[in-house]
């Protein structure tokens, strides 16, 4: 299939089958909860609470709070969680709280790994530059070159990989 946007802001996905029209509002519970909270809670979502909850998030909204200590709290916000509770039965309820939960300890995991993995290159980096300060005599600008030459380049890998994940799994959709 190929995707094309139109003017109006709607992804158009042609195929040999026919044309399928996606407008923001579709991706709505992936906006909302994460698209991995959402593909890991489709098979067991009925279809009728999938709609509730699209029409739900399109009328209502969310407003994430970055400070809260609950993941679906800081997801969503209170306000949003609040009358969420009152909409699902509790077992939904405590299935999409657990999937948050999981994806926000993924994310931050993910972090983790991408952030020992730059420290682990910076300090090879710097037992470079010691060696070549020791061997070279002192060449400061060959050291230097060295450092960043491996350091920055590892930056740049990691922020990406932590990118790319959130991207897959629906928590970056910069697109809409």
């Amino acid at each position: 299939a190929r995707f094309t946007w139109t003017l109006s802001g709607k992804l158009v996905a042609d195929s040999s089958v026919g044309s399928l029209v996606l407008t923001p509002d579709d991706f709505v519970l992936h906006r909302a909860l994460g698209g991995d909270v959402v593909r890991e809670l489709e098979g067991v979502w009925s279809p009728e609470l999938r709609a509730k909850l699209e029409a739900f998030f399109l009328a209502e909204g969310f407003a994430p709070d970055a400070e809260a200590a609950d993941p679906l709290v800081a997801r969503l916000g209170a306000p949003t969680v609040a009358r969420l509770r009152e909409l699902v039965s509790p077992d939904a309820f405590a299935m999409m709280h657990d999937a948050v939960g999981a994806s926000r300890a993924r994310d931050l995991d993910a972090t983790v790994k991408a952030t020992v993995g730059v420290a682990a290159i910076f300090v090879a980096s710097m037992l470079l530059l010691g060696v070549l300060w020791l061997r070279v005599g002192g060449n400061l600008l060959l050291s230097f070159l060295v450092c960043g030459g491996s350091t920055f380049p590892a930056l740049f890998i990691a922020v990406r990989a932590v990118r790319r994940r959130r991207q897959l799994h629906g928590r970056d959709v910069r697109g809409f």
